[in-house]
């Protein structure tokens, strides 16, 4: 856990696909890094984060895979959760 200290989000998730940011979204009203959320099919936006995909495997353990991806995007599903962290990270959540 101590990596997550050096500007890390992790991403526990079964079916989350991040993609690119979209260009017009504004962070201004946007949240701080650490900040933890929890899926519930929501949209889910962060910029200047390093990503870490936490999955569980058949046998029911996680998998980290770390995203080439510290600004982007995506829907978060139930059951996932994210951890965003990181020196001037943002992120934002929509309904």
């Amino acid at each position: 856990v101590d990596s997550l200290a050096h500007g890390a989000c992790l991403i526990r998730s079964q079916s989350f696909r991040p993609s690119d940011l979209d260009p017009s979204i504004q962070f201004s009203d946007g949240l701080s890094t650490p900040q933890w959320v929890e899926g519930k099919g929501q949209m889910v936006y962060w910029q200047e984060c390093n990503v870490i995909a936490i999955e569980k495997d058949d046998a029911g353990d996680n998998k980290e895979t770390r995203l080439n991806q510290r600004n982007g995007q995506g829907i978060l599903p139930s059951g996932t959760e994210l951890y965003l962290s990181g020196p001037g990270g943002r992120v934002k959540v929509e309904a």
